[in-house]
């Protein structure tokens, strides 16, 4: 489970649509795949959040025992809490 950054895109004024209109929705739908895959996540527990992501990855767990935005997350509490991976460890973005 990795959030990637889009790909960049080129803008598109509503007036001027783009020239290849396929390439354009295949940037379309994965930019709407990557939205759903940030939102369509399972919870997990402290233990079983992934290792090795990308960071700026988020995550939704059940046990989290660590209140306070931008804390180090941790395990083994009943508190319900997003996480965002910053490249060395996960933080607490909300409870």
């Amino acid at each position: 489970m990795s959030a990637h950054s889009p790909p960049s895109m080129s803008r598109v004024a509503p007036e001027q649509p783009p020239s290849n209109w396929a390439a354009w929705l295949r940037d379309i739908a994965r930019s709407v795949n990557q939205v759903i895959g940030l939102v369509d996540r399972p919870p997990l527990t402290f233990a079983t959040l992934p290792v090795d992501v990308t960071p700026g990855t988020q995550a939704y767990i059940t046990d989290g025992s660590v209140t306070g935005w931008g804390a180090p997350a941790a395990g083994g509490g009943t508190v319900k809490q997003l996480l965002w991976y910053n490249g060395l460890q996960w933080k607490v973005l909300g409870s």
